[in-house]
């Protein structure tokens, strides 16, 4: 009788040990996706703010639709982002009191790229305002 207990118990066992290899596994397979997500989310932050930087080295009056085209994404986040895409926009600001009373300039840059799954992954946006040296007088 005791023998039939122990293969009973050692079945059990092995389908209980059975069950948390597979969690273990389906947890490390989701963890490692969310790691590459955050990695790429992480480059593409960083490459939209080596875009802003490249953007505000213009002066203002440099800073026009035609220069902004001009820049564009690193080769190296090329490869790590599936079709990335970068768009700098630029809007004209009018003067108000915020400002002091002078235009400016605001440049938008967003990047999307292809995630997991060719699903479009959230886009990442950063912007900065730009203002004449001199106040806007001559």
């Amino acid at each position: 009788m005791r023998r039939g207990n122990i293969t009973l118990e050692m079945i059990v066992s092995c389908g209980l040990l059975a069950v948390v290899i597979g969690l273990s596994v389906q947890m490390l397979a989701s963890t490692a996706l969310q790691r590459r997500y955050t990695e790429r989310r992480a480059i593409a932050l960083q490459e939209a703010a080596n875009l802003v930087e490249r953007a505000s080295a213009l002066s203002y009056d440099e800073i026009t639709m035609e220069r902004l085209k001009e820049i564009t994404l690193s080769d190296e986040v090329r490869k790590i982002l599936p079709e990335a895409v970068a768009a700098l926009t630029l809007l004209e600001e009018p003067a108000s009191e915020v400002s002091g009373g002078v235009p400016g300039k605001r440049v938008q840059v967003e990047l999307k790229w292809i995630g997991a799954g060719h699903v479009p992954e959230a886009p990442v946006r950063l912007s900065y305002w730009a203002y004449p040296l001199n106040g806007g007088k001559p």
